[in-house]
């Protein structure tokens, strides 16, 4: 199955509002279950506070897209049981490799999962 994007400025209000949280810095993910979408929904969000260039924030941005469709499967298995759609943020103020992140987002999703 496909990752789609979340959007809908409802869904994601709601979503901060009523969801919950893991975090496994430098990341941290909101969730909540969902049954209205039929698929599984993610955002990905990286904070002008954080990077204060665009041309930063979106190479994040991209690399978190990148490297959520290549553990395609641990992101269903772990988003399975605990909801929906979620919104994946990143907390850190330097941009980082793509091994690192890739270790950061599995250790975040075994969090998810367990919790």
């Amino acid at each position: 199955m496909k990752i789609k994007g979340l959007k809908g400025r409802d869904v994601i209000t709601t979503l901060f509002k009523h969801g919950k949280v893991v975090k496994a810095p430098p990341l941290l993910i909101r969730f909540q279950k969902n049954n209205a979408l039929p698929n599984l929904h993610i955002g990905v969000s990286v904070p002008k506070s954080k990077l204060k260039k665009a041309v930063d924030r979106n190479r994040v941005k991209r690399q978190l897209r990148a490297i959520l469709r290549k553990n395609n499967a641990a992101v269903w298995d772990a988003f399975e049981q605990t909801g929906h759609h979620g919104m994946l943020l990143y907390l850190d103020n330097k941009i980082p490799e793509s091994t690192v992140l890739e270790s950061h987002l599995l250790l975040l999703l075994k969090a998810l999962k367990e919790n």
